[in-house]
């Protein structure tokens, strides 16, 4: 199971009962540290205290006169008040009280809530039935709560959450708190939706309550034009308001898409006609209200290719290549990203690759996605050249860029992969795991290019964080993989297409980096094509969302189980 919800509060330190030896460090229960028999202090005398046969300490009093002979002198009448004086009850133990699980049964990805009541108890820990531990949060006197994710269809059975009460060194009774995960089966048609118009969804992204938005592309008076639908978390366009044109009447084609999970912040990238009816790369931004009017944030300069967009709060960055005009140079393209901050002025970022010996120039660099790892933006895509290697052949190599924000372009890090499945390879597609890893889609084949899909895993600097995962041959460029999204469940989501017989088939599938085979693959009941995934995201709790293109080239959608 993917990683939960951690540690909140730590156990506390060690008390010492006065009088007795420190005890050693771990949780014991009260029979173990031979402390259910007493709830008071020692006796600071620190003389030995008699106690009854049933094992209960008794009050001594004051200390017995030295001069006396055993048994002489009677012990003082017990007044509870005496200092130093000890009661005859025992220590009670941590005790749990109730513990629910609510709901008890679930049926669509999201979180259940543990609740506990418990008395004498400084903390709980809950143990799942997959081992792991965790530590509740402690809330009012005596209420601790915690969550427990149901973020993939995998975890489907009956489960037991294991409840354990302590304070200081003392363990009480565990109780069990049952419950059932019974989401839809992984890869599962939930939600498939062929009906939009002509045209097709380009991306995807989710609002911080769970709901997607997909940007598209749909034809008007034989021309495209660009919109923004708002879909409920079961994929559903709820109200006409959902459904936002942008642009008005303007030449528009949809690019990329990405939503702030904090703010609800939106920001859009598509292409443009300018006022010389030149085509350029144009950036927008809608605030959390959705439906108002996108607010203009960059325009792109003539002859820049966009094909990807990163965003945080304080920046955002428009990535793709850049034409070359040096005299001298072999390439035709540098890998480019704009980054726009609020109230400056757009900063080129221009990325060549120069390998040591070599001139610049000599590669040609496209980035084809990218994002941001903390305060580095990572972009990918691949070089074009003559790589170690190469002879006479001008190959593509997967390029990684690494490019700090606060140091300049020519001061990027670069890993350019080398021979591997095939003598080729580009990243088509980029996101970030929950360690900052960097998981990439794309393809690799020979000179005669019969693309086959991959997965590679990056850790920051460039080296392989997992064995290449091969997705299998494609079939054609075409059929991408075009998009990959992270889940907290564990693992990868890829967009693509594939042939089923005759058809182009929606394809959909989730992997693990390193495992040979797909943990689940969805392709559309109704295969009417030509069919192609071209976008996906997930949610917070491992939802997965879809977009591409259906049959009779209209916009498609998909809900699957995860």
């Amino acid at each position: 199971m993917n990683p939960r919800i951690r540690l909140l509060s730590s156990i506390l330190p060690l008390a010492f009962l006065t009088g007795c030896p420190p005890l050693p460090p771990e949780l014991v229960t009260c029979e173990e540290a031979d402390a259910c028999d007493t709830t008071g202090l020692a006796a600071t005398s620190g003389d030995w205290t008699p106690t009854t046969s049933d094992g209960v300490q008794t009050v001594t009093g004051d200390s017995p006169d030295p001069d006396a002979s055993s048994g002489s002198t009677a012990p003082a009448e017990e007044t509870g008040d005496e200092p130093g004086g000890i009661t005859d009850e025992p220590v009670l133990p941590p005790e749990i009280i109730d513990g629910v699980v609510i709901p008890d049964y679930i049926e669509d990805n999201g979180l259940l809530s543990i609740e506990v009541t418990a008395i004498l108890t400084e903390g709980v820990t809950m143990l799942l039935d997959d081992g792991e531990l965790i530590e509740l949060t402690p809330g009012r006197p005596g209420q601790f709560f915690g969550t427990i994710p149901a973020f993939t269809g995998f975890d489907n059975d009956k489960h037991t959450a294991i409840l354990t009460p302590w304070r200081n060194i003392l363990v009480g009774e565990s109780v069990n708190a049952d419950y059932v995960i019974a989401l839809p089966k992984p890869g599962s048609q939930t939600n498939w939706k062929p009906d939009g118009p002509e045209g097709h969804v380009a991306a995807i992204a989710v609002l911080p309550d769970g709901r997607p938005v997909e940007l598209g592309t749909f034809q008007e008076m034989g021309a495209p034009r660009c919109y923004l639908r708002l879909r409920s978390k079961q994929g559903i366009q709820e109200k006409a308001m959902d459904f936002v044109p942008l642009l008005g009447l303007a030449y528009c084609r949809a690019i990329d898409l990405k939503i702030d999970r904090n703010t609800g912040r939106l920001n859009v990238l598509v292409e443009r006609k300018n006022d010389d009816d030149d085509t350029v790369w144009w950036a927008g931004e809608m605030s959390s209200v959705w439906g108002k009017d996108l607010k203009n944030i960059g325009l792109g300069d003539v002859g820049d290719t966009a094909l990807a967009l990163a965003a945080r709060p304080d920046v955002v960055a428009v990535c793709g290549s850049r034409v070359v005009n040096a005299p001298d140079a072999l390439d035709k393209l540098d890998a480019l990203a704009v980054l726009l901050r609020p109230g400056e002025l757009p900063e080129p970022r221009v990325f060549d690759y120069k390998p040591l010996g070599k001139k610049p120039h000599r590669y040609t660099e496209n980035a084809r996605d990218c994002a941001f790892a903390g305060d580095t933006l990572v972009l990918v895509g691949e070089a074009n050249g003559l790589h170690e290697n190469d002879l006479l052949e001008f190959r593509d190599r997967l390029v990684v860029i690494e490019s700090d924000l606060a140091a300049a372009a020519d001061d990027a890090g670069w890993t350019v992969a080398g021979l591997d499945q095939g003598v080729q390879t580009r990243a088509l597609a980029l996101d970030l795991d929950e360690q900052g890893h960097y998981v990439l889609a794309g393809s690799t084949c020979f000179d005669t290019c019969e693309p086959v899909g991959e997965v590679r895993v990056y850790a920051p600097g460039g080296k392989l964080a997992a064995p290449t995962l091969s997705l299998g041959p494609l079939g054609s460029a075409w059929f991408g993989p075009h998009d990959i999204a992270w889940s907290p469940a564990g693992y990868a989501v890829v967009a693509l297409g594939g042939q089923d017989e005759q058809t182009v088939v929606f394809k959909v599938q989730a992997v693990t980096p390193g495992v040979a085979l797909p943990l689940w693959t969805f392709i559309p009941n109704d295969k009417k094509g030509p069919q192609i995934a071209l976008a996906v995201a997930v949610g917070p709790y491992g939802e997965v969302y879809a977009g591409g293109i259906g049959g009779a080239d209209q916009a498609a959608f998909a809900r699957i189980g995860s």
